[in-house]
Order: C-alpha cells, then structure tokens, then sequence
C-alpha cells in the first residue's frame, strides 16, 4: 500500500524558496485548493476532505500519524462528480463540516528522487514549504523516506526548527485567538 510521507516547514523569505526551487525544477505548477473538512468526532484525525481543484472535487481519507514532525499517511483518495450530493451523503452518515480553507501552491517535482515539493500560501497563517514522497511501505523504508525529506529541507537552507508539525487546523485556530 503507498505511504505518503510529508515535511512541513514555515518559511520567513518564499522568494529564496521559489528561487531555488525554480533553478532546480523549472517553473513549477501555480494550484489552487479550497479544502471542506468533515469529522464524526473531536479525534483531529478522524476526517474526510472535500477538495476542490482545478474544477475537480477529490475526497480522501487519511490515515495519519506524526513522528518527529514528520507526517506518515496512509490514503484513499478518489473523485466525484456532484459535490452536493456528496455532502449530503456525508451528512447522512454523521459527518459534519469543521472548517475550511484555501491554500495558493505552486508545486515543483524532483522526479529522480521522487519528491514533490509545494510552496504554499495560507491566509492568515503565511508561507510554508511541503515535501513529500510516496514509498510502498512494504518495499521501502519509512526511516529512509524520513531521511529524504528531511535532507530535502536542509538542502532548501532551512533548519530542523522550521518544522511545523501542528496541523493546519491548529495552526488556524490559534491564529482566530490571537486576533
């Protein structure tokens, strides 16, 4: 089954990320998501995301676990055709919305080390840089794939106290506290 494993970093100067991203990788790819969540219960990883993208609508359901900042997640992720009807059906099985957001990437690919990198724009919470691999977890190390992107951060210029491990959510009602 694929795992994804993801870095998440806060970045103080996106330019110099964008630049050397872009003379590594190319011009990259600009996205746009808007992100609905959906949980039965208070467990912040119980979920499931509706995301909206480049006129699709992708839902996934995570898996997911933390270890040293470090994102491991196991998904299923698939499309569908009529939003609403989704959001009812959701409804119907218990599934209320939580909270949304937007996020403005612009993605680079690292296809010899099967990276993809993802500099990200949140308001109000500001930028971040996201580096994922995917690996078979039964052919693959999970220590080796932590290994990469981590060594992919550093490589950026940034430093292991850049990792932010808290989800986005948290991060956004802190934010709504502090203003």
């Amino acid at each position: 089954m694929a795992l994804e494993i993801e870095i998440k970093a806060r970045i103080a100067s996106p330019d110099s990320v964008r630049t050397t991203l872009h003379s590594q990788f190319g011009e990259g790819v600009f996205i746009q998501r808007k992100d609905q969540y959906f949980r039965r219960s208070q467990d912040p990883f119980d979920y499931i995301r509706l995301r909206e993208e480049n006129e699709k609508t992708i839902i996934t359901l995570k898996d997911k676990k933390i270890s040293q900042g470090i994102e491991e997640n196991l998904e299923i992720q698939f499309c569908v055709d009529n939003k609403q009807a989704f959001t009812e059906f959701l409804e119907k099985l218990d599934f209320f919305p939580t909270y949304s957001k937007e996020k403005t990437v612009q993605a680079f690919y690292d296809r010899q080390r099967n990276l993809a990198f993802e500099l990200v724009h949140i308001p109000p919470l500001g930028w971040f840089i996201e580096i994922e691999t995917v690996i078979d977890e039964q052919q693959q190390s999970t220590d080796n794939a932590h290994s990469l992107v981590k060594q992919a951060l550093l490589d950026l210029g940034l430093e292991e106290k850049d990792i932010e491990s808290r989800p986005y959510k948290a991060l956004l009602e802190e934010a709504e506290k502090n203003s």
